[in-house]
């Protein structure tokens, strides 16, 4: 199922605001404050690459924490149909009362890996899956069955073990977002105020470009000179005035100013 709209841009200001509010208040409290906003707009911005321009998806998430609540309410806003199942009516409530939102799709109580209650919930009709629920085994065997017995599209889910979201996309192809990972990347940037860090997902990988300032002793260096820490990449400078040059030949040199750019894999 898709709704056509024409001449509307859901990349708006009043979007922007939105996301941002709501990833403040959602997810810091449940993955505690580190991972909670990386974790948040990296599920979401997955969930975003299924969007086509001009055309509004049918989604349903599965589990309605603060996680798959903010999710829900955003792609409400966006104009998305959207569906969200829990195993508790309790948790359904989390969809009401804030800044006086009121949800308009469709909530189901149900048993997530019960296929029966997924059908119930639509899962059927789903162009996407976002499955936020706070046990990674559910979610594994929800996304799974997204995949390989409803065979929708595209299937996201959250898991909070590295060495599952490893097994699980290498092996089953599985599109996952790992909140430990995020945590420890998070943390560790924290830790290292010298440093700062941005980060983009690809497919199932977020990569975080680390940029640290280059010390006066490596001023007139190539930096080709520079070795990368243990499992980084050296990528490139950031100039003073902005401007990136890669690491490729011929190899820049370093100045005052710069600062040495690494990608690492974050998730």
């Amino acid at each position: 199922y898709h709704r056509k709209v024409q001449n509307r841009t859901p990349f708006s200001a009043g979007l922007f605001l939105f996301l941002i509010k709501y990833s403040i208040i959602g997810l810091i409290e449940e993955c505690g404050p580190p991972v909670g906003l990386m974790a948040h707009i990296s599920l979401f911005f997955s969930i975003l690459l299924c969007y086509k321009r001009g055309v509004f998806l049918n989604i349903l998430v599965v589990g309605c924490g603060r996680a798959g609540a903010n999710i829900v309410r955003i792609l409400e806003q966006m104009g998305h149909e959207v569906s969200v199942m829990d195993s508790s009516a309790d948790e359904l409530q989390r969809l009401e009362g804030v800044d006086g939102y009121h949800f308009s799709g469709v909530a189901a109580v149900g048993i997530p890996i019960d296929i029966d209650d997924l059908r119930q919930a639509g899962i059927e009709t789903c162009d996407a899956v976002a499955i936020a629920t706070p046990d990674d085994s559910v979610n594994i065997m929800v996304a799974q069955i997204a995949k390989n017995i409803f065979h929708v599209p595209r299937v996201i889910t959250r898991v909070t073990d590295p060495a599952l979201k490893n097994f699980f996309t290498k092996e089953f192809g599985l599109r996952t977002v790992c909140t430990t990972n995020l945590t420890v990347e998070s943390m560790l940037l924290g830790l290292l105020d010298d440093q700062e860090s941005r980060s983009v997902t690809i497919g199932a990988t977020t990569t975080a470009f680390v940029t640290v300032p280059v010390s006066l002793r490596d001023v007139g260096r190539s930096l080709n000179r520079i070795r990368p820490p243990e499992g980084d990449l050296l990528y490139g400078v950031l100039r003073a005035d902005t401007t990136v040059e890669l690491a490729v030949e011929p190899m820049p040199v370093l100045e005052e100013g710069d600062q040495i750019i690494f990608a690492r894999i974050a998730d």
